[in-house]
């Protein structure tokens, strides 16, 4: 899967493991295409109180320990 896309990752895993309430649960995860939409998403988890975003773009490859400019992570400072 190391040569997969996030997206299809993402799907693989769906299929395989079955959520349990409290246990196993998927992350809330949206799709947005402009520096606006980051923003707005943003802005609602300051308001609630979250620690931020994960930006990944969707044809990304899973790189080994380690990271690449595929994607970022955005902390809010509340």
């Amino acid at each position: 899967l190391l040569h997969r896309s996030t997206k299809f990752r993402k799907r693989n895993l769906r299929s395989c493991i079955k959520e349990i309430p409290g246990r196993i649960e998927f992350v809330t995860e949206q799709e947005g295409k402009t520096a606006k939409d980051v923003r707005k998403k943003m802005e609602e988890i300051v308001v609630n109180r979250g620690e931020g975003l994960v930006l990944k773009h969707p044809d990304a490859e899973y790189v080994l320990n380690g990271r690449n400019k595929d994607w970022i992570k955005v902390v809010s400072c509340i």
